[in-house]
């Protein structure tokens, strides 16, 4: 039988290791899922979905009870995404291969914004990591998605993506392509490298933020109609960029998930959707969904 949703976003926690340009830090408190917080979620939405995601903010491999969690998961027959800044793969490769993963999104973009990586990781080391690691992991377990999420067609000469060059290059290198990828032939597509490994290009955007530019009250989201987001104090949110909990609809902990679905606010944000009317301002701020 078909759910509702294709996936539902489950912040595990909002802290990260990394401070990174195009992710503003949460204006929420830190804080992360407990196991047994998490169980109780899974339980809630297994009737909803049957993938998650285990990001919105904050990095995932920081969790100190990623094991558990992951175990969890597995008990309850759910496909996990995880998307990672790939700073902590060799610290977590042990975990993350021997636990069932769907997909981990490496976000080889998180270079750009830190001068300084983890232990003194230099970036040679954390591009060679991230590539050791998508040969134990793709070939079995599941797919290894690199993201080059930071394009912007002004800076391409400037030195900042002199990194993305080298990034390119390694791959071209390690997967014994035929020539470098371009991502000007990639616009709509991955790059497949090898099996179950695909290179990811797509420009930069912002976090919608009250503060942000307002792009009109015409449109619509895939909020409330792909998926969910559901944040580590239990804070339901229409989507997974609302990393603040701006538009919150309710708390899993407290209220019963299809009764914050079925809530007005839940129903007039997703009617408007429907008739490509933009009907909260955060929304209307977004433009991410302007892509639609």
């Amino acid at each position: 039988m078909k759910k509702r949703f294709k996936k539902i976003y489950i912040e595990i926690t909002n802290r990260c290791n990394l401070s990174c340009a195009f992710c503003p830090p949460t204006k929420r408190n830190p804080g992360m899922i407990f196991p047994r917080e998490f169980a109780y979620i899974l339980n809630a939405v297994s009737p909803l979905t049957d993938y998650i995601c285990l990001h919105v903010k904050g990095e995932p491999l920081t969790h100190p009870h990623l094991d558990e969690l992951l175990a969890l998961a597995a008990k309850h027959n759910f496909y996990v995404n995880l998307t990672t800044n790939a700073t902590l793969l060799g610290q977590k490769e042990k975990i993350l291969l021997s636990r069932p993963i769907r997909q981990i999104n490496l976000s080889l973009h998180s270079f750009e914004a830190n001068t300084r990586l983890p232990g003194d990781m230099t970036f040679k080391e954390y591009v060679r990591s991230a590539l050791e690691f998508s040969v134990k992991f793709s070939p079995i377990h599941g797919i290894t998605a690199f993201r080059l999420w930071n394009l912007d067609p002004e800076k391409m000469s400037q030195p900042q993506f002199e990194k993305n060059r080298y990034i390119l290059n390694e791959l071209t290198r390690f997967f014994h392509l035929p020539e470098v990828p371009d991502y000007r032939n990639y616009t709509t597509t991955d790059v497949k490298l090898a099996k179950n490994t695909f290179l990811s290009f797509d420009h930069e955007f912002s976090w919608p933020d009250m503060d942000g530019p307002d792009f009109g009250p015409r449109g619509t989201c895939q909020g409330l109609k792909t998926h969910i987001a559901i944040l580590w104090d239990g804070t339901v949110v229409p989507c997974c960029l609302d990393g603040n909990g701006g538009l919150a609809l309710g708390n899993i902990f407290t209220q019963d998930i299809q009764e914050i679905l079925a809530s007005p606010k839940s129903l007039a944000i997703s009617h408007g959707f429907a008739r490509h009317e933009i009907t909260q301002p955060l929304c209307r701020r977004c433009g991410y969904r302007t892509r639609f």
